[in-house]
């Protein structure tokens, strides 16, 4: 992407170093972000840690971090300069001190435009329930070509946010898309099968049943993180349940493969 104005007169090194500094600050506050949002308690069964760094990477992720922001950064251009204050006053941050982190991923998007920082963004919004400005971010990012990886991740949070809304079809068909951009996107597969039980949509959820045991294997920590994470919201699930999706629920336990009966004697 382009690094601005900002950079006229420079030498192409010098353009280069710019461009350089800047993609580390977005990068920092990104992972400042990541993990404000997995460490928060409201969403510890909430979003897959699928294609993410876990804990101990993180952690060294951030060590490292803390020693490349150690120093004044002086020699940065003025809209880095502000992102690296914001890094070093995070990464400093008291344990249970909650981070800006809307004002840091809006930074990070500023210094290098990624459906990244949109993500996150969704996901704080999600966490603090405000769905309706979570979908709108998650259906901005969607209006963009991206690669499959990010677009499958903006359609399966933008499932989990309709679902939250309690907007069955619309986060079936979001979970659709998901699976659309990625046919590995084991969130999404979970997602549209759980989703159409509830609905006590009989065809969608054994698509959705033939679909997740077609995976290529998920990991092991990925189907069993699904598995607890599901088993945490069991009671929830059933509220949601009336005879007939009970009944397809009990079915479904009985007739589909390996992984998604899994999966399903995790709620039952």
């Amino acid at each position: 992407p382009s690094v601005g104005v900002a950079t006229a007169g420079l030498t192409t090194a010098e353009r280069h170093l710019v461009q350089t500094r800047r993609a580390e600050t977005a990068y920092a506050l990104r992972a400042l972000c990541l993990q404000a949002i997995l460490s928060d308690p409201r969403g510890k069964f909430l979003f897959s840690r699928l294609g993410t760094p876990d804990e101990r990477q993180l952690s060294s992720q951030l060590e490292t971090l803390r020693r490349s922001f150690g120093s004044a950064s002086a020699a940065l251009p003025s809209d880095a300069s502000e992102g690296a204050a914001m890094v070093q006053s995070a990464l400093h941050a008291r344990e249970h001190e909650q981070l800006p982190v809307l004002r840091m991923c809006a930074a990070a998007h500023l210094l290098e435009p990624t459906d990244i920082s949109r993500i996150h963004s969704a996901q704080w919004l999600l966490l603090g329930g405000q769905l309706r400005s979570s979908i709108a971010l998650l259906l901005n990012a969607l209006s963009f070509p991206n690669t499959p990886r990010l677009h499958a991740a903006s359609a399966t949070n933008l499932g989990l946010a309709y679902y939250k809304l309690g907007d069955l079809i619309r986060s079936m068909a979001s979970y659709q898309r998901g699976i659309t951009a990625s046919k590995q996107c084991v969130p999404a597969v979970v997602g549209r099968f759980l989703v159409a039980i509830q609905a006590n949509d009989r065809a969608e959820a054994l698509l959705a049943a033939k679909m997740l045991d077609d995976v290529s294997r998920p990991s092991e920590e990925e189907l069993i993180w699904q598995c607890t994470a599901e088993g945490s919201r069991r009671l929830t699930f059933h509220e949601r349940l009336d005879a007939g999706s009970t009944a397809l629920l009990n079915e479904l336990a009985n007739t589909t493969g390996p992984i998604s009966r899994t999966l399903l004697y995790a709620i039952l």
